[in-house]
């Protein structure tokens, strides 16, 4: 070893905006055992961000699959995956990458 220490560079992201758009073209209802049926549908989520980081600004674009399940009135549960697009700034200069994405969440309407 030279004495030199590692160090790893990156920027904070400062804000981002984007849209998202999403597109149920499926409903349906699920069973889940012999004796009980959940509604659902399935979904296709598309979104577009532009990110800025402390010196660049830099892209992201998702796309994902996803199912919804209505569990009742009020609630739901929902899962979905796909892949993102993201550019980042290390350094000065940007890279990018494709990642793998699973999200899931629970929603209460009020």
């Amino acid at each position: 070893s030279d004495g030199t220490r590692a160090e790893i560079s990156y920027e904070k992201a400062k804000y981002s905006y984007g849209l998202e758009v999403n597109w149920a073209p499926a409903y349906g209802k699920d069973s889940w055992g012999p004796y009980s049926i959940v509604r659902s549908d399935t979904f296709l989520n598309f979104g577009a961000y532009q990110v800025k980081y402390e010196s660049l600004t830099g892209s992201k674009f998702k796309l994902m699959l996803g199912k919804t399940f209505f569990l009742d009135r009020l609630w739901n549960i929902r899962f979905q995956a796909g892949a993102s697009y993201l550019e980042t700034v290390s350094l000065g200069k940007r890279s990018s990458a494709v990642i793998g994405l699973l999200e899931s969440g629970l929603v209460y309407y009020f």
